[in-house]
C-alpha cells in the first residue's frame, strides 16, 4: 500500500511563531486601543443606560400581539425559528420563520433536508434531485454546458477530444483517435489517449487527473483536480455564483430575505419594500418586535448615541466593558459606530477597516467586565452560545478569526493566567473559529451562531488548553475578539506556500459587526441525511466502551468533514482518489465504503461498489485501481468485505452476498493459520500488523478466520517484542510472522509500495504510517468483543504514549517512532492518521486519553494546515466515527 505524506512540523513551527508573536505584541499594549494607529470617533464613556428590546411585560405575563407567552417569555411567533406559528413549533435546520410559516430563506427549496437554490444548484437544477451531468452547470433552473463544451444529444462534450463527437456532434473516429478536434492516427504531443480521446488530463472535465475520472455536475477541471468554474465558489459542495445566488449572496450561507434578489453580491428588496427579519415587507411596516429574541441577551446592538454605543452593558446592565480596537502599530486602522441602511434591526453598526500591518495584525473586541488590561471573568454558563451579525465593507477582507478569550489562553500581561515565559505555553491561542470557506463573510449581513460546547477550535495546533478548559469556556469568559491578517488562505497549499498558507499580513480588511448577543437558542445542526436501518448519527457506544459525554454535539462537524472528504477525494466514477500520488488504491476504496455505509450514503456507496466490481481479480480487488490484475492487499479486502456486510444490514439487497463472496476469495489466500498480505504474496514470510482486523473475523466466519484470529495476536506480540521494547506495544510497518523480525517495507522480500519521509530505501523500519493503524484495528476488537489479548496489547501501547505525554497530552503523539520508543527525528506532529487510531485504542483502556484523542482529531480535521491530504484525512474521519459511536458494527 502506498501512503504519501508531507512533513508539516516545520510549517507548524513557523505558524506557531508567527501567531505566537501576537501574544508579546498584545502584551505590550494588552488588548488596548493603539490611538496612534486608530482613527476613532468613539469616546471612552462607559455610562450609557441599558437597552431593552421587545414589547409587553413579563411576570404577569402579558404579551402584545404578534407575541405570545411561550414558557414565560414573550415570543414573536411570526418570526421565531423555534416558535414559528405557535409555541414549540420549531423550523428545521436551514429554514427561517416568515409570517408564522417555516421555509427556506432567499427563495430556496428544501431538498433532502437542506435548503438549496434550484436555479443554480447543479445537484438540484430546476427541482429536487434533478442533477446536471458531467460538464454542465445550472443556470436559471436549467442545465447548460460549461464554456468550451457542446451539447451533443443531451451530453456536454469537448469536441476537441471526444472520439464519438470529434470536431462536431456525431463525428466518430472509429479505429482512430480524436486529437484537437480532428480524427488522427496518434495523439498530439502532450495529450493522453483515453479510449480514443486525446486529452489533457490537467483540464479535461471528463478525464480530470486521469482517464475516466470525470468531474461531477457543476465542476470543471483545473490542474488535474475538479473545482468550481471561474467566478463560482464551493458552498457545501455546490458551485455557486455568490454575486447572484440569493441563498449565498456575497458569501456561502448568506441568504437574502424572502422576496429579495441578489445582485453584485448584495441583497435588495423590491422597490417600496424593506428587509424585516427573514422577509421583505412594505417600507415602514417592519415592527421592532420582529427583532426581539426572547432566548438571548443582547450585549451590543450599537444603537443610540454613536459616542457611547460601544459601551458593553447588555440588556440587564450587568456589564461595564468597552469595545476597542488594537493592532501591532505598523499599519492604519479605522474604528467607529456608523449608520447603516441594510441592517435587519436598527440603523447603526460597528465598522472597522485598515491595512498595512506587518507583524501580527489588528483586531477589535471587548471585555465583559473591567478593562482590557485587567478584565474580569464573566460566568456565562447560563447561555449556550454567542450570536452576531457580520458583513464585509467595500474594501477587501481576508478571512476573519473570531476568538473567545479565557484566563487559560490570555497572557498574564493582559489579564489572564497564561505564563508565556514558560516553554510550551501557547498564550493567545484562544478557542474560536475562522470565518472562511463555508463561514465566509459576504457583502450582505450574515448571522453567525457558535455554541460554546462544540463550535470553538484552537487558533493553532497543538494547544495547551485541556478538554476541561474547553468544556468550561462559557463560565470563564474574558473577552470576545475579531482578529485580522492572521487567517489561513484555503486556496493555498501550506506545505508548498513559502508563507505557510497565511495571507499577506499587509492585506486590507473592512468589517461590520452588529447585534452581538449571548443566546440559548438551539445550536445550529446539519447532520448528513442518509438512508437505511442505522442512519447517521447513531452515537451508540461500541460494545463495552463508553463514549465522550457530549459526543452528540459534534455530529454536525463530523457531517461537514464527510462532505468535505467526498468533495476532495471521491470521483464521479466511484473511485477514491489520492491527489498526492495521482491514483486510486484498494485501501481507499475500503475506507470510502466504510464511510458511506456509516453515513447511510447509498448513492456514494453504490458508486464505489461499482468501481470495486470493475476492478476485481479472482474475487478480490486489484490493489491499484485500473491497473489490471496486480494482486490485492488484505486490509483493503477485509474493509471492503466488511463494508458490504454492513451495507446488507443497512439497505438489504445483494450487498451481503457480494461481501461473503469476497470473504470466500480471501479464504483461498491463506498460508497455514494466517492470511497472506495479498493475493500475489504467496507463502512469503511477511506480515503487516495493520492488516490484522480481528473485529471482522467473527463476522467472516470459517475455519481460516477463527484460526487467524488466534494466531494474529501471537504474531502481533512477537513483532512487538522483536521491534524493540516488548513492554511498549510498538510494532514496525512490516515484520516476519515466523520470527517477529522487523522487515523494511521497500526491501526484499516485502517490496511493498510505501513512501513517506520516514520510509526511505534502507531506512524503513519504524512505527510509521502503516503501523499507526494498529491501535484502531485492535481498539475496535477490544470494545466490541472484549478480548483479553486486545486489552493487554492496548495497555502496553497506549500506556507507552501516556508515559511519554500524559493521558491529557495524547495529542502530542507524533507521526513515527523508533524501536527504542522515542519519536523519529523526522516525525511530524498533529497527524490524524496517528492520533485518531490512538484515540480509538484508548477507548478500551484509558478514558482520558480517548477523550483527548477524540477532541484532538476533531481539531486536526478542522485545521486547514493538516486536512488536505487523502491518507491522514481519511483515517482521521474513520476513527472519529468509531470514537463518536457512529460506525455501525454487526
Amino acid at each position: 500500500m502506498k501512503h504519501s505524506t508531507t512533513l508539516v512540523a516545520l510549517v507548524t513551527l513557523v505558524l506557531a511563531i508567527v501567531w505566537g508573536c501576537s501574544g508579546s505584541n498584545e502584551g505590550a499594549t494588552p488588548g488596548g486601543t493603539n490611538t496612534s494607529n486608530v482613527t476613532n470617533n468613539v469616546t471612552g464613556s462607559t455610562t450609557s443606560p441599558a437597552t431593552t428590546t421587545g414589547t409587553g411585560t413579563t411576570g404577569g405575563i402579558t404579551c402584545v400581539a404578534p407575541q405570545a407567552d411561550c414558557g414565560g417569555a414573550c415570543v414573536n411567533t411570526m418570526t421565531s425559528n423555534i416558535h414559528c406559528g405557535g409555541c414549540g413549533m420549531a423550523c428545521a435546520t436551514g429554514e427561517a420563520c416568515n409570517a408564522g410559516v417555516c421555509g427556506c430563506p432567499g427563495g430556496g427549496e428544501a431538498c433532502n433536508g437542506a435548503c438549496v437554490n434550484t436555479m443554480t444548484d447543479a445537484a438540484n437544477c430546476g427541482g429536487c434531485g434533478m442533477a446536471c451531468g458531467t460538464g454542465a452547470v445550472c443556470q436559471a433552473g436549467a442545465c447548460v454546458c460549461q464554456t468550451g463544451l457542446m451539447d451533443c444529444n443531451g451530453a456536454c462534450v469537448n469536441t476537441m477530444e471526444d472520439v464519438n463527437n470529434c470536431g462536431t456532434c456525431g463525428t466518430m473516429c472509429g479505429a482512430q483517435v480524436c486529437s484537437l478536434g480532428a480524427c488522427s492516427d496518434t495523439c498530439a504531443d502532450g495529450l493522453e489517449n483515453c479510449t480514443g480521446s486525446c486529452v489533457n488530463t490537467m483540464t479535461s472535465t471528463a478525464n480530470c487527473g486521469g482517464c475516466g475520472m470525470a468531474c461531477s455536475a457543476g465542476l470543471s477541471c483545473g490542474a488535474g483536480a475538479c473545482e468550481c468554474p471561474t467566478g463560482q465558489t464551493s458552498c457545501s459542495g455546490a458551485c455557486i455564483d455568490t454575486l447572484t445566488d440569493a441563498m449565498n449572496c456575497g458569501g456561502c450561507g448568506t441568504a437574502c430575505p424572502t422576496g429579495a434578489t441578489c445582485s453584485a453580491g448584495a441583497c435588495a428588496c423590491p422597490e417600496g419594500q424593506e428587509p424585516c427579519g427573514a422577509a421583505c415587507v412594505a417600507t415602514g411596516t417592519c415592527e421592532a418586535s420582529a427583532c426581539a429574541k426572547p432566548n438571548s441577551l443582547m450585549i451590543s446592538d450599537f444603537e443610540g448615541d454613536p459616542t457611547t454605543a460601544v459601551t458593553v452593558t447588555g440588556d440587564t446592565g450587568e456589564f461595564n466593558g468597552l469595545w476597542e480596537a488594537f493592532n501591532d502599530e505598523t499599519g492604519t486602522q479605522n474604528f467607529a459606530v456608523e449608520a447603516v441602511t441594510d441592517a435587519e434591526c436598527g440603523t447603526q453598526a460597528l465598522h472597522t477597516s485598515g491595512s498595512g500591518f506587518s507583524s501580527w495584525g489588528a483586531g477589535i473586541g471587548f471585555s465583559f467586565k473591567g478593562t482590557p488590561e485587567a478584565p474580569e471573568v464573566y460566568d456565562g454558563s447560563a447561555w449556550t452560545g454567542v450570536r452576531f451579525k457580520a458583513k464585509k465593507g467595500s474594501g477587501g477582507l481576508t478571512p476573519v478569526r473570531f476568538n473567545i478569550s479565557i484566563p487559560k489562553s490570555e497572557a498574564i500581561a493582559s489579564g489572564g493566567t497564561c505564563d508565556d515565559s514558560v516553554e510550551g505555553h501557547d498564550c493567545y491561542n484562544h478557542p474560536g473559529r475562522f470565518l472562511e470557506s463555508s463561514y465566509e463573510v459576504g457583502s450582505s449581513w450574515r448571522t453567525y451562531h457558535f455554541c460554546f460546547d462544540r463550535d470553538l477550535y484552537p487558533q493553532f495546533l497543538p494547544s495547551t488548553l485541556t478538554n476541561a478548559d474547553r468544556n468550561t469556556v462559557s463560565s470563564n469568559l474574558l473577552k470576545m475578539q475579531f482578529i485580522f491578517n492572521k487567517a489561513i488562505d484555503p486556496a493555498k497549499n501550506v506545505e508548498e506556500d513559502p508563507n505557510g498558507g497565511l495571507y499577506d499580513l499587509t492585506s486590507e480588511f473592512d468589517l461590520w459587526i452588529d447585534d452581538f448577543e449571548l443566546t440559548n437558542d438551539p445550536c445550529p445542526e446539519s447532520n448528513f441525511a442518509g438512508t437505511g436501518t442505522k442512519t447517521f448519527p447513531q452515537n451508540q457506544a461500541p460494545g463495552s466502551c463508553e463514549l465522550v459525554p457530549n459526543v452528540a454535539a459534534f455530529n454536525t462537524a463530523i457531517s461537514e468533514y464527510y462532505e468535505e472528504w467526498k468533495t476532495r477525494f471521491l470521483k464521479s466514477d466511484g473511485s477514491v482518489f489520492s491527489p498526492e500520488d495521482g491514483r486510486t488504491i484498494s485501501e481507499g476504496m475500503g475506507y470510502g465504503m466504510l464511510l458511506a455505509v456509516a453515513f447511510g450514503d447509498k448513492a456514494a456507496f453504490d458508486s464505489m461498489h461499482g468501481y470495486v466490481k470493475a476492478n476485481l481479480c479472482s474475487g478480490l480487488m486489484t490493489w491499484i485501481g485500473g491497473g489490471g490484475c496486480q494482486g490485492s492487499a488484505t486490509d483493503a479486502d477485509a474493509d471492503i468485505a466488511y463494508a458490504l456486510l454492513l451495507a446488507g444490514d443497512q439497505w438489504g439487497g445483494s450487498y451481503a452476498s457480494d461481501g461473503s463472496a469476497m470473504v470466500s476469495a480471501m479464504a483461498a489466500d491463506t498460508t497455514g493459520s494466517r492470511i497472506n498480505a495479498g493475493s500475489n504474496w504467496g507463502s512469503q514470510d511477511v506480515w503487516n500488523p495493520s492488516y490484522f482486523t480481528p473485529a471482522y473475523y467473527d463476522e467472516f466466519g470459517g475455519s481460516w478466520a477463527s484460526s487467524y484470529l488466534s494466531s494474529g495476536y501471537q504474531i502481533l506480540q512477537s513483532c512487538n517484542g522483536s521491534f524493540g521494547n516488548a513492554a511498549d506495544g510498538l510494532v514496525p510497518d512490516w515484520c516476519s510472522p515466523s520470527s517477529g523480525a522487523t522487515l523494511a517495507a521497500n526491501e526484499a522480500p516485502v517490496n511493498a509500495d510505501v513512501t513517506s519521509v520516514l520510509c526511505q530505501p534502507g531506512d524503513c523500519k519504524y512505527y510509521a504510517f502503516d503501523a499507526a493503524r494498529v491501535p484502531w484495528r485492535i481498539g475496535v476488537d477490544a470494545c466490541l468483543h472484549g478480548r483479553s489479548e486486545a486489552t493487554t496489547y492496548l495497555g502496553q501501547l497506549i500506556g507507552h504514549f501516556v508515559g511519554l505525554y500524559g493521558a491529557g497530552g495524547i495529542d502530542r503523539v507524533r507521526a513515527g517512532y523508533r524501536p527504542d520508543g522515542g519519536a523519529h527525528g523526522e516525525s511530524a506532529e498533529m497527524q490524524a492518521s496517528f492520533i485518531g487510531p490512538v484515540g480509538v485504542g484508548a477507548m478500551a483502556v484509558n478514558q482520558e486519553a480517548y477523550e483527548r484523542g477524540f477532541r484532538a482529531t476533531l481539531d486536526i480535521l478542522r485545521d486547514l494546515r493538516f486536512n488536505r491530504t487523502y491518507y491522514p484525512t481519511t483515517v482521521g474521519l474513520l476513527t472519529l466515527l468509531e470514537m463518536s459511536g457512529n460506525m455501525p458494527h454487526r
